[in-house]
């Protein structure tokens, strides 16, 4: 609850988002890592402890100019302890401890915000410690850890309030996303998907993760985890379940019998190879309405120069029309699927052109075309768009 409370707060927002430690226990905004300078002329970290009162599920603007502070007595840089109201106690959940009570009014006599409340008692706290060591700050960018029924994450996303993308993100959240095919291209959407705000992804795909596999995928595989030829999904599932909740790996590919599993998605990446499996799975997801992004690579090796294409095509229910013509549905050539090459970087581009148009979908990106189709040619590095709702 308190972090949602912190959320939810503005101005405890900001503070969080610019790297100060916060909480709220018992009641009150407790503020740790403070530095300060005690009497021997050492630097040390304290806490500031505040009354906090609530409007409904908001923090109200203070009511009171004092604040607490739990540590030992902070010095000013001429040896004099700074000036405080003396000795008393604070209960921060665990019995009463020792505090000193400072008392500073700002000029214009009160605190508009927490925000104003806690940077100008961290000023006033810190500043003779920062005269002996000029790098010391309260703003520590601490990560903070939250619980499942809190977040998506396991610790706060501070970059969302540091961006200032807050509306912009509220329309991911709810979003149940499935990636189907965790290769090169598939592995990096769920590197940039598993960062959102999404309630859920689910991982299909049935492969070992092999060492070619290591080498187009983000992050880094040891050699005892390929060793253990552990799946796809299992792999990424245990690495990317460091930073979030809801997670889910399927250990098998999806085909007629199982594509059923994923009526119940908002949105889907399909990163398979062509085949009579992926023309099975397109044709469901017309059937069931399910808006989804086929990405697709054709590179080749031109006499020492790698040459080629990436696709990203966007079915929506906006339109779909075009899908049949523009997403292969057959087996390839044996000895063109033999020297197909798949190039990381190029994954990775191919991931993030699905990833921003589905963003685009849900209006998160700014879309003034509406494109269902783009197609990116690398010896002229043009992106070509076509297949557009609101064409110019």
């Amino acid at each position: 609850m308190s972090q949602a409370l912190i959320t939810r707060s503005p101005d405890l927002a900001r503070l969080r988002a610019e790297g100060y430690e916060l909480a709220i226990i018992e009641g009150k905004l407790v503020v740790t890592g403070v530095p300060f300078l005690n009497s021997r002329n050492e630097v040390g970290r304290g806490t500031l402890v505040s009354a906090l009162l609530l409007n409904g599920d908001i923090a109200a603007p203070p009511t009171d100019h004092t604040i607490h502070w739990v540590g030992e007595t902070p010095y000013a840089a001429n040896g004099q302890p700074l000036q405080n109201n003396g000795a008393g106690t604070v209960d921060l959940g665990n019995g009463p401890v020792a505090a000193l009570l400072f008392s500073r009014k700002p000029l214009s006599g009160k605190y508009d915000t927490f925000y104003d409340k806690v940077v100008g008692y961290v000023r006033y706290v810190s500043g003779p410690a920062r005269s002996v060591n000029v790098g010391m700050t309260a703003r520590t960018y601490q990560p903070v850890q939250v619980s499942e029924q809190e977040s998506v994450f396991r610790y706060i996303n501070t970059a969302i309030g540091r961006a200032g993308v807050e509306d912009a993100n509220r329309k991911l959240k709810g979003q149940r996303v499935a990636v189907v095919g965790l290769g090169g291209t598939g592995s990096y959407v769920l590197d940039f998907v598993a960062k959102a705000e999404v309630a859920e992804i689910h991982m299909y795909d049935g492969d070992i993760l092999h060492t070619h596999n290591a080498f187009r995928a983000p992050g880094a595989a040891s050699i005892e985890e390929l060793r253990q030829a552990p799946k796809k999904v299992d792999w990424l599932a245990s690495h990317y379940s460091e930073i979030r909740y809801h997670l889910y790996a399927h250990p098998y590919d999806v085909d007629g019998d199982n594509v059923q599993e994923l009526r119940s998605v908002d949105f889907v990446f399909l990163c398979i190879d062509a085949g009579p499996a992926k023309a099975l799975i397109i044709a469901k997801f017309l059937e069931f309405g399910i808006p989804f992004t086929d990405v697709g690579m054709g590179l080749r090796n031109d006499a020492g120069v790698i040459t080629g294409r990436v696709r990203v095509t966007t079915s929506t229910a906006a339109k779909h029309d075009h899908v049949v013509k523009r997403i292969s549905r057959h087996d390839p050539d044996p000895d063109e699927y033999r020297t197909n090459l798949q190039m990381v970087e190029l994954n990775a581009f191919n991931a993030a052109l699905a990833v921003i148009r589905w963003k685009q979908h849900l209006g998160f990106y700014a879309d003034e075309v509406g494109q269902h189709h783009s197609l990116y040619v690398l010896p002229t590095n043009v992106l070509h768009n076509a297949d557009a709702t609101c064409p110019a």
